[in-house]
C-alpha cells in the first residue's frame, strides 16, 4: 500500500514540477524575447517607477523564471526549484492584488497568453499556482520521508 501511495505522490508531484517548468521557461521566455515591451509595461507600474527600478525588474524576473525553471529540470535541486516556484508565485500574486486594489489598470508583463487575462482572472490564476507550489513543496517533503536523497 506504501508503494502505490508513493508512486502517486511521485507522479502528482512530476506533474506539477511539469507545470511549473512550462510556466517559468514560458513567461520568462517570452519576457526576454519581447525585452521591450516588457521594459514599456514594467514603467508604468507605478511603484516600480517611483523607486526606479522598472528596468532592473525587467531583466530580473525573466531571467529567475527561466532559471527556476532550469532548477526544477534537475532532480537533485528539485527542492530548490519548488521553493523558488513558490516565493515567485507569491510575489507575483501580492503584485496582481496591488494592481488590482491600489493601482488601477496597468498592462500585464506576464507574456504570451498569459498577459491576455484581466487582473481578476490572473489573480485566481496565481492563488491557483500559488497552493499548486505550497502542494509541490509539501509532497516533495512527504516523498523525501521514505526516499532518502544524497545531497
Amino acid at each position: 500500500m506504501e508503494r502505490i501511495n508513493n508512486t502517486k505522490v511521485q507522479l502528482t508531484l512530476n506533474l506539477i514540477v511539469f507545470l511549473f517548468i512550462l510556466l517559468f521557461a514560458y513567461t520568462g521566455l517570452y519576457k526576454l524575447i519581447d525585452l521591450d515591451q516588457t521594459r514599456g509595461t514594467l514603467r508604468a507600474v507605478p511603484i516600480l517607477k517611483k523607486m526606479g527600478i522598472s528596468e532592473i525588474v525587467a531583466w530580473l524576473v525573466p531571467v529567475i523564471e527561466v532559471l527556476v525553471a532550469v532548477v526544477l529540470s534537475i532532480p537533485a535541486r528539485r527542492k530548490q526549484g519548488l521553493y523558488g516556484a513558490m516565493v515567485l508565485m507569491v510575489i507575483f500574486t501580492l503584485y496582481v492584488f496591488y494592481i488590482l486594489k491600489l493601482s488601477g489598470e496597468v498592462p500585464c508583463t506576464c507574456g504570451g497568453v498569459i498577459s491576455k487575462m484581466n487582473w481578476t482572472t490572473h489573480l485566481y490564476f496565481n492563488i491557483f499556482f500559488t497552493i499548486l507550489s505550497i502542494a509541490g513543496v509539501a509532497l516533495d517533503h512527504k516523498l523525501n520521508k521514505f526516499i532518502p536523497q544524497n545531497i
